[in-house]
């Protein structure tokens, strides 16, 4: 299928590329030809992902199917998955439609999401409860990353620009 993300790990030795058929793959940037494993199959469209700074995980924005009706029945989540075994370590249901995007803080003690319902929310990755959530935006969220620990910034499709304080 298309490939809708990309991302490079901290010591820039993976990428990991989505698509929307729900396939990730991890391209070894050590080797002599850049070889991909497929790591995953299904289970929704990966919108975004996000390595964590520090630690062997990364972040998934998994939006429920890539075939988008009137009325949305899919389940947006998020998974925290190990970088090496791509094992699912952590798991939420968020936001109201589609997840769009998620990022790390730098210290890796703050993961932020954006979705279509308009909002962003700020998790803790460990026990991925919601520690703020915030409404300013009048489209769906198409990016968001972190400044420093406690400096968000989102922008919407509208191009609308929002700095959060997450402290």
């Amino acid at each position: 299928g298309s490939v809708r993300t990309i991302s490079i790990s901290k010591d820039a030795e993976r990428i990991l590329t989505g698509g929307a058929d729900g396939a990730i793959r991890i391209w070894d940037l050590k080797s002599q030809n850049g070889t991909s494993t497929r790591l995953l199959d299904g289970g929704g469209a990966v919108a975004d992902f996000a390595f964590h700074p520090s630690k062997r995980e990364v972040a998934f924005a998994i939006r429920k199917s890539d075939a988008r009706s009137a009325a949305f029945t899919g389940n947006p989540r998020i998974e925290i998955r190990n970088l090496d075994t791509m094992e699912l370590l952590r798991s939420t249901y968020c936001h109201s439609d589609w997840l769009s995007t998620v990022a790390f803080s730098p210290d890796g003690k703050r993961l932020a999401s954006g979705s279509l319902d308009k909002t962003v929310c700020v998790w803790e990755p460990l026990s991925l409860e919601k520690q703020y959530q915030f409404e300013a935006h009048s489209d769906p969220i198409s990016a968001l990353d972190f400044l420093d620990e406690d400096t968000l910034f989102s922008v919407d499709d509208g191009g609308y620009l929002c700095v959060w304080n997450c402290d």
